[in-house]
């Protein structure tokens, strides 16, 4: 790094700082020229890097290019599964892994109960640049790939059951590779395998990031080049998203092109679940006899089966359906029959689902104080997944709840923090919410009158998500303290904001961001300039200061 430094500065003789970052990428090209009177291995990065790694044994070298392919940070079985091969076992690996931390070419992240390792930015493209003379690099990928799709069908698996909490923290942390996997999968050979890997990730997408599982899902249809399975699944899976998030139109043409799949395949699970879902669609188009229609149909197949996400599926367009109708009874029947399976289940997403729309309809009819503790219940439940969708539904219940109690301040901030939710995740809000929110500003702006109103909306906007679960849930909060944040005060910084500050920590540049975290460059610009007003800081370094001082445990 001292040497990194000493050579760029040599570089700002010619060219610009901004022009500096910008052909960083090409670090190796750009950063000769030291100090002539020094060594030959200290005048370039890559003469210095190149008289370590001739240090090297052959396993070790052979190890350290393969991990390369890693664009962040990885396990130690994704290390041993990708860079086992030829003379080189799993349970090799290990070893040689110790010894290239000992060398200081890979790094163990810090203070993880599971333990994750990263290579450093410069040396990981030294390791590619390795890889790419070697000839190993299709082998390597193709080994990366199979073990991140296997994850992939996993997680799949885990999303209707008790392990659905720690398969999402671990998709969490293997993001960025899973992203990679996917954009060497999407224009080469392996695209049938990234169609069933992105396809895979429907609860996911649906629970992290649906904006971004719907671009990776319509990249990979743009070509119909998989197996129907495949294909058909990843159809759903689009029009699965379009439907959450409030988007009818572009639901149904996905379902239907994936029902005609299903059938010919004689997929009979995934076409109960296909005709479930697109129940649900004809419910939000106004069609609720198509949808009982659908739905009669999906119930006959999913009889014969054992299927949980079929089931899940028809518990919840069932209860849809019925609050569409406004009809209590029905959707009180739904959730007493269909809760305590998913409870026996551990399959805390779809009963979150099944308590919110009884939540609704009880608030619908007028029963406010038995709707509360169910939207409490499932905020609880929905802060363990982190789903912004479901948040957002539950902070706008319990405004529309605290209106009607007549408690309109706290209606007013919950719904100034659901507003401010909704346009980070973009969705819009299923019909059956209009006329309750509707009423809800009518009764708060009532009492308060307009310019009170908009003041307590404004104050909740400014809560960041968990400060705005919090107190919907009433919880004591911590007080804030005065100058820099420290680890007991409140966190300052969004999910996001606190991944792109941890990014600007490892020396990215704001493109390289945008490439890593999947956004523009100019939206990681907007979120860097927030990060600075949110932490009271001026600049980049200052950033770097703040994560190392409250994100590196002590």
């Amino acid at each position: 790094m001292p040497l990194a430094l000493e050579l760029a500065a040599v570089r700002l003789r010619t060219i610009g700082l901004k022009e500096l970052i910008e052909r960083l990428s090409d670090r190796f090209a750009l950063l000769i020229g030291g100090n002539r009177a020094a060594l030959q291995r200290q005048q370039t990065l890559m003469a210095t890097i190149d008289w370590s790694h001739d240090l090297l044994s052959g396993q070790e070298a052979a190890v350290l290019r393969r991990l390369a392919v890693f664009p962040s940070d990885f396990g130690l079985d994704a290390a041993e599964a990708v860079a086992a091969g030829t003379t080189i076992g799993q349970s090799s690996v290990l070893e040689l892994l110790s010894s290239l931390i000992e060398k200081s070419f890979v790094v163990r992240m810090p203070a993880t109960a599971i333990a994750r390792y990263r290579l450093h930015e410069t040396m990981r493209e030294y390791a590619l640049l390795k890889l790419r003379d070697s000839s190993e690099q299709a082998t390597t990928m193709k080994a990366f790939i199979r073990f991140y799709s296997a994850m992939c069908k996993v997680g799949e698996e885990a999303a209707q059951s008790v392990n659905v909490v720690e398969w999402l923290k671990r998709m969490d942390g293997e993001a960025d590779n899973v992203r990679a996997a996917l954009a060497h999968c999407l224009n080469g050979p392996d695209h049938a395998v990234g169609m069933s890997m992105v396809g895979s990730l429907l609860w996911y997408w649906t629970a992290r990031a649906t904006s971004e599982g719907a671009y990776w899902l319509g990249r990979f249809l743009e070509r119909r080049e998989a197996d129907d399975s495949a294909l058909a699944r990843a159809l759903y899976a689009r029009g699965f998203m379009a439907m959450t998030q409030g988007d009818a139109t572009t639901a149904q043409p996905l379902l239907v092109e994936s029902e005609e799949k299903a059938r010919a395949l004689h997929d009979e699970p995934l076409l109960a679940r296909i005709l479930a879902v697109s129940a649900g669609v004809r419910v939000m188009s106004g069609d609720l006899e198509g949808a009982r229609s659908q739905l009669r149909e999906a119930k006959v197949l999913a009889g014969a089966l054992d299927d949980a996400a079929a089931d899940a599926m028809l518990a919840l367009t069932e209860a849809f359906i019925a609050l569409g109708d406004r009809d209590l009874q029905a959707v009180g029947r739904v959730y007493s029959e269909w809760a305590g399976r998913a409870r026996d289940r551990g399959d805390i997403q779809t009963l979150s689902y099944l308590i919110s729309m009884y939540g609704f309809s009880l608030l619908q009819n007028g029963q406010t104080e038995t709707a509360r503790p169910l939207f409490e219940e499932a905020l609880a439940i929905e802060r363990r997944l982190e789903n912004r969708d479901m948040i957002l539904y539950m902070l706008d219940g319990l405004a529309c709840e605290a209106a009607m109690s007549g408690r309109p301040q706290r209606a007013a901030r919950l719904l100034g923090a659901a507003e401010n939710l909704q346009a980070e995740t973009g969705i819009r809000l299923m019909q059956h919410m209009e006329p309750l929110i509707k009423q809800a500003r009518e009764t708060i702006s009532a009492s308060l009158g307009p310019t009170v109103l908009e003041s307590e909306m404004q104050a909740g906007k400014r809560m960041v998500r968990d400060e705005a679960i919090a107190y919907a849930l009433e919880e004591k909060k911590p007080l804030r303290v005065a100058g820099p944040p420290t680890k007991t005060s409140t966190m300052p910084l969004s999910k996001r904001e606190l991944e792109i500050a941890e990014l600007v920590s490892e020396g990215l540049s704001n493109k390289e961001i945008a490439s890593r975290v999947f956004l523009s460059e100019r939206t990681v610009e907007t979120h860097v300039s927030n990060i600075l007003d949110k932490l009271g800081v001026n600049s980049r370094v200052e950033i770097s200061s703040w994560v190392a001082r409250e994100l590196t445990p002590t």
